[in-house]
């Protein structure tokens, strides 16, 4: 296995053939890169955080409330989204995001879409349910995610 000295250098070595997009194009993928790496220490330090809190005192019916805030916003680049569920924050992809949008349209109330959202994450996502706080699929926060979901975001034709 390659050492990261010399990786570096073997990348110092070929920059000089790339082109100008392809330069942009590398840039683009490291700031994403440093970004998601980012996000992710952030998130351990968060769960740590939430892990010692949540020994400390029992929940209020506030701290439920705020546990289950939902809120997205855009990823860098606009390919990406950023799930926010109380304090956690997580990456998601647009494919994954549609496939999320598209089980609560096709739902046929919120506890249906409650269940299908958590069958989806447990098997594609488990990292957002585990972050979260989501145990089950009568987990209160699905509903409020299925919730915000259908009412911002529709289906395309």
């Amino acid at each position: 296995m390659e050492t990261k000295e010399e990786l570096l250098k073997e990348l110092r070595k070929l920059i000089k053939d790339i082109p100008m997009e392809g330069l942009i194009f590398l840039i683009e993928q490291a700031n994403k890169l440093a970004y998601n790496k980012r996000v992710e220490e952030l998130n351990a330090i968060q769960a740590k955080i939430n892990k010692k809190s949540s020994k400390k005192a029992k929940p209020t019916k506030k701290q439920a409330v705020e546990r289950c805030s939902i809120s997205i916003e855009r990823g860098s680049f606009n390919r990406s989204f950023i799930l926010i569920i109380g304090n956690t924050r997580k990456i998601v992809t647009e494919d994954e995001m549609v496939k999320l949008v598209r089980i609560c349209h096709t739902a046929q109330n919120a506890a249906d879409g409650s269940t299908r959202l958590y069958n989806r994450l447990k098997h594609e996502r488990d990292d957002i349910l585990l972050d979260a706080g989501i145990g089950s699929k009568d987990d209160k926060c699905l509903t409020e995610i299925y919730k915000y979901l259908k009412a911002n975001f529709s289906m395309a034709d």
